[in-house]
């Protein structure tokens, strides 16, 4: 490595691939692993980085809690929208358009095979 490489890079060369695997394994989605660990190292960086040793244990650690924060976060999100899907008129009053408008189409197919001399089919 490189003697004028800032000290977080060496920790993190370091440290890098352990903490993202262990991210894995916390995180719901294997694509919010990376997110995860760049979330919890500058949070521990920038609170103990300035003397360049920072223990893993703090970061795994600010990993864990912040997969329970993102899975969380993602739980009360799903369960507000589907409030507002539940409480909005705008979709039921869609959906009731939709099936009259289904029903509509099915009576005039029924109509257009009636026989011209026939009033009802």
């Amino acid at each position: 490595m490189n003697i004028s490489e800032p000290i977080w890079k060496k920790w993190f060369a370091k440290h890098g691939g352990k903490l993202v695997l262990f991210a894995r394994q916390q995180a719901r989605y294997p694509d919010d692993a990376e997110d995860l660990v760049q979330e919890a190292f500058v949070r521990i960086w920038r609170l103990y980085g300035h003397t360049g040793e920072v223990s893993p244990g703090l970061v795994y650690r600010a990993i864990r809690r912040l997969a329970i924060d993102w899975a969380r976060s993602i739980d009360r999100r799903r369960i507000r929208e589907e409030k507002v899907i539940l409480d909005s008129p705008l979709s039921t009053s869609f959906e009731r358009n939709l099936e009259k408008t289904n029903e509509s189409r099915h009576s005039f197919v029924r109509l257009k095979d009636c026989p011209k001399n026939k009033v009802r089919c």
